[in-house]
């Protein structure tokens, strides 16, 4: 089998391609700080409650009854998401610096891989010289190669953790009945 000779401008060019490939798996850098709706639903979950609360004792009878046992279950959905917010946030500010720091370095790589094509460049004009900046590209697209495998680890490993943190998005208010929020 005959194999396609390729230039090292080639070569060159295709692994440029191939790390900025891999660099833009990482997206665009985002700080994240948790989630910004957590407080607001712990406020509300305690205005409720103190309204259900400061019900008057007047309200008697299933009115009074429905009014007071609704709004505990709204209290408790609320407390579900609360909670669930609170394992969740934690994990999505992980999530945003892994992505940051997988990112910065890919743009390691990239920026080592360029220096070392420009320091071999001068002598690819013999057949050593062209093995070293083979040897050279190689190594980088195996350590971009390393990057990415060790980031697609810890994704699996993040996803499942905000998995089962959110898993208290879905719960019922405790004392059955109500709605799920």
């Amino acid at each position: 089998m005959i194999l396609p000779v390729m230039s090292l401008q080639g070569l060159v060019d295709a692994t440029a391609s191939s790390l900025d490939g891999a660099r833009a798996l990482f997206g665009r850098p985002v700080a994240a700080s948790g989630l910004p709706s957590t407080n607001g639903l712990q406020s509300l979950k305690t205005d409720l409650g103190a309204t259900v609360d400061t019900v008057p004792a007047t309200w008697r009878g299933g009115g009074g009854e429905g009014y007071k046992t609704a709004g505990g279950h709204g209290v408790a959905a609320l407390d579900n998401v609360v909670g669930a917010d609170r394992g969740v946030g934690p994990q999505v500010v992980t999530v945003s610096t892994e992505s940051r720091d997988g990112r910065s370095g890919m743009n390691n790589v990239v920026a080592d891989t360029r220096a070392g094509v420009n320091a071999i460049a001068p002598s690819t004009d013999t057949p050593a010289g062209k093995t070293v900046l083979v040897d050279h590209l190689e190594g980088q697209l195996d350590r971009a190669k390393a990057l990415l495998t060790k980031s697609e680890q810890r994704n699996i490993l993040l996803a499942n953790m905000i998995r089962a943190s959110g898993g208290g998005y879905g719960a019922r208010p405790m004392g059955g009945g109500g709605m799920p929020m």
